[in-house]
């Protein structure tokens, strides 16, 4: 591995850790950002459009023994690469959230075709919630138990 490729990889695992990406997940971020680019041939990621990523990540999407949190996953992986590493002017405008896949299948009611379609707006906002409600929770119990905690020391 040459000088400037792993300072790439240095600067986006870096970059992971600012997105608060768990250190277990890392090394998957890594392969899914490897998997981007070796589906993607002699092509600069800086030369990357919208269009490119919105059809791989609907590529992936229409696995479906590819599970949803996998999905997310890869959005997320390729969110970070292309906001914080490479850059372009359109990663900040794209709508990501409208990439992450809903996790159940539909019909297209046009096509007849199943698929799964982004997730609703409404579901990602009600994950979130749920999520730091259980983080609060979580603290909640932390804090009863540090006397207890303290004590034993």
């Amino acid at each position: 591995m040459d000088d400037s490729t792993a300072r790439f990889w240095d600067n986006y695992i870096s970059e992971t850790n600012t997105c608060n990406v768990p250190n277990h997940a890392q090394r998957w971020y890594v392969k899914h950002v490897e998997a981007y680019i070796k589906a993607h041939p002699g092509h600069r990621l800086a030369d990357t459009e919208p269009d490119e990523v919105t059809k791989y990540l609907e590529k992936i999407g229409r696995k479906p023994e590819f599970p949803d949190w996998r999905r997310r996953q890869v959005t997320d992986a390729l969110r970070i690469l292309f906001i914080a590493i490479i850059k372009p002017d359109w990663a900040k405008e794209l709508r990501w959230q409208y990439l992450f896949p809903s996790a159940k299948l539909s019909a297209d009611p046009r096509t007849g075709k199943v698929m799964r379609h982004h997730i609703h707006k409404n579901s990602l906002q009600k994950s979130i919630k749920k999520a730091a409600e259980l983080v609060g929770k979580m603290n909640g119990l932390l804090l009863e138990n540090q006397p207890l905690l303290l004590s034993k020391l």
